[in-house]
This record gives C-alpha cells, structure tokens and sequence, in this order.
C-alpha cells in the first residue's frame, strides 16, 4: 500500500510542478506581450501628438497670401508624410490584434494622405486663378481640412482602444495616448 502512496504522491508532485511551470511560462509570455502592446501604442500616439503639435503650429500662423498658403499645405504635406512613415515604421506586435491595429493605421494613413493631396489641389487651384476671392476661399477651408485631419487621427486611436483585445487596452493605458 505504500507503494501505491507514494506513485499517487509522485503523480501529483509532477502535475503540480508542471502546472506552476506553464503558469511562470504564461504570466511571462503575457507580460512580454504587455511590453510590446505598451509600447507599441506609446510608439503610435507619441508620433500622433508631436504631428498634432506640427498641425497646430502651421495652422497658428499667420498669412493668408498665396506664398503662404503653398508653404503651409507643403508643411502639413511634409508632417503627414513624416507621421505616416513613424507609424509603419513602429514594430507591430506579433498578435491579431497588432495585426489589426497595424490595419486600421494603415486605413488612416491612406486617409491622411489622401486628405493632404486634396488641400493641397485646393491651394493649386490659386495658381489657376490667382483673385482675392479664390485665396480667401482656400484660406478659409484649409483651417477645418487641418482640424478634420487631426480629428480623424484622434478618432482612429479612440477606436484602437474600444476594443476588449489586449492591445486596445494598451491604447486605454499609455499615458502617451491617454493625452490624445
């Protein structure tokens, strides 16, 4: 009977062991996981504030002239340009998630770009027709195209944080998008 006891002991012994082995093995795993989530998501909405920050300094300056509209939609093209390039540059994490974060920044990216060259044949059209009606008309649309721009991109990283994914709480968490 003894014999018997101490098969049973050693059974348990080594499921227990094994047990704590895949536990250590899973909180590891999750917490490199966090890791990379964190700083992915801080690495996203780190590159969305300074291009915010950019927006908002092209926008604050003065001049509505033809010269100053043309540097300003280069300005915002050369800072959307940037931000787009950061983000697919960012290390995706490894994870369905990260693969779908990866998309829809993607998306925006494309949207971004897409808005950009749209100012920026609206400030073309001045060339074609240089009266103080059609600058004060590309002038006055250029403010809201700037701020649908920087609206769209807060939007997109909101979104990236409604979902229940491990990922999208690293969008909740970071500080770095917390100020977004």
């Amino acid at each position: 009977m003894s014999r018997t006891w101490w098969i049973v002991v050693a059974v348990v012994g080594v499921g227990v062991a094994l047990a704590i082995l895949v536990g250590l093995f899973a909180y590891h795993a999750n917490g490199e996981n966090r890791a990379a989530n964190d700083a992915y998501a801080t690495s996203v909405c780190t590159a969305m504030a300074s291009w915010e920050q950019q927006l908002k300094k092209i926008g604050s300056i003065g001049g509505t002239s033809q010269a100053d509209l043309e540097s300003k939609s280069s300005q915002v093209e050369t800072a959307t340009k940037n931000l787009v390039d950061q983000i697919k540059a960012i290390p995706v994490p490894g994870t369905s998630d990260g693969q779908a974060a990866n998309q829809q920044l993607a998306q925006l990216s494309t949207d971004l770009t897409n808005s950009v060259e749209a100012t920026k044949n609206g400030v073309a059209a001045i060339k074609s027709n240089t009266s103080a009606a059609t600058i004060a008309t590309v002038a006055a649309t250029l403010k809201p195209q700037y701020s649908a721009l920087v609206d769209s991109a807060k939007s997109a990283v909101h979104s990236l944080g409604d979902n229940a994914l491990p990922l999208a709480s690293a969008f909740r968490r970071t500080d770095a998008c917390k100020n977004l």
